[in-house]
């Protein structure tokens, strides 16, 4: 992707997140692969797509942020807690 635009990259910082306010008893399994897809899958496909070329040069930082839920998880944010510290 990055050599399509004339370049490869350094450093990828992945953000990427949603934040459900939904009581785990009231999400259907929509709402579920939603929230994965974002928060997890989108780590995942940034990888495959720019590592290669961090590998062929020999040098690359990848750096993923997440929440302060890591550490003092939020109540009302079940299912990105789970999320934020399986990436811990």
């Amino acid at each position: 992707m990055a050599k399509a635009v004339g370049g490869t990259l350094d450093i990828v910082v992945n953000n990427a997140a949603i934040r459900p306010h939904k009581p785990f008893l009231e999400m259907d399994e929509g709402f579920w692969h939603n929230v994965i897809s974002v928060d997890m899958h989108s780590a995942f496909y940034t990888g495959q797509a720019f590592v290669p070329g961090m590998v062929e040069k020999g040098w690359g930082r990848v750096v993923n942020l997440t929440s302060q839920s890591l550490r003092a998880p939020i109540p009302v944010l079940g299912l990105s807690n789970s999320f934020k510290s399986y990436q811990r």
